[in-house]
């Protein structure tokens, strides 16, 4: 399975996504990692680049709740991820 890994807009914290990264590969997935602070926009045009089979987003800070539904919105909106 192709995973795209992300980070919210607002969270700079990077050693969750290297655990999960690191965790998903070991299950035999293919992961695809877009890093910290990415916003809804670049989330979108990655899904659409890459095609994933699932988007994990990951946030260890209080405005990952936030930050998460503005980029389910973003790519729901998207007829092509919808």
């Amino acid at each position: 399975m192709k995973i795209l890994l992300s980070g919210t807009a607002s969270d700079s914290h990077t050693w969750n996504l290297v655990y999960l990264g690191l965790f998903l590969e070991e299950l035999g997935h293919e992961v695809v990692g877009l890093g910290p602070c990415v916003d809804a926009e670049l989330l979108a045009a990655a899904c659409l680049r890459h095609a994933p089979d699932a988007v994990v987003l990951s946030s260890v800070n209080g405005h990952g709740y936030r930050d998460g539904l503005t980029a389910v919105r973003r790519l729901r909106a998207e007829p092509a991820l919808a």
